[in-house]
């Protein structure tokens, strides 16, 4: 009896679940305001795209320091790629448009995500476990527009004149 009874139940379970996912969609208004088809979609993680990346290893894991995760200046550019000793010539930025962002790891590998929510930036970094000497980075030009925020903090503003 108990066995008939818990197939029963879990039958009506599973018909519920069944049903509800092909019955009609709601599209309505969400109480927020607007539809809850646009809250969902605006609620969604959109991929920012990666117009130039630069990637490498300094020996020297010294030279690190505390690195700043979005530079929004071509001085601040300037200064972390003597700072780590980068060769090169340092990229000459135009920040009114983009914006670099900079990751680190102590591990053999790094690679870097970019995504933004309503305009809150998200950097994912990617990196393996295993450490070596050194550290290794990741620096990407991204687009800037539509940007507001990293975490809690403003983004840098757009540097003045042209």
């Amino acid at each position: 009896m108990r066995t008939r009874l818990m197939g029963g139940v879990i039958g009506l379970a599973l018909a519920a679940l069944v049903l509800g996912d092909l019955g009609p969609k709601t599209t309505g208004t969400s109480f927020w305001g607007g539809s809850s088809a646009q809250a969902q979609d605006e609620a969604q993680p959109t991929k920012v795209p990666v117009l130039v990346l630069w990637r490498g290893s300094v020996d020297d894991e010294n030279l690190l320091g505390e690195p700043p995760a979005v530079i929004g200046t071509q001085q601040e550019l300037s200064d972390l790629w003597h700072n780590w000793k980068l060769a090169g010539e340092i990229p000459q930025i135009d920040f009114h448009e983009v914006l670099v962002v900079v990751q680190t790891t102590r591990g053999g590998r790094l690679n870097l995500q970019v995504r933004h929510t309503n305009g809150a930036l998200d950097l994912l970094a990617l990196a393996t476990r295993d450490l070596r000497p050194g550290f290794r980075y990741v620096i990407g030009v991204i687009p800037r527009a539509g940007l507001k925020t990293i975490g809690d903090q403003e983004l840098p503003a757009v540097p003045e004149g042209k």
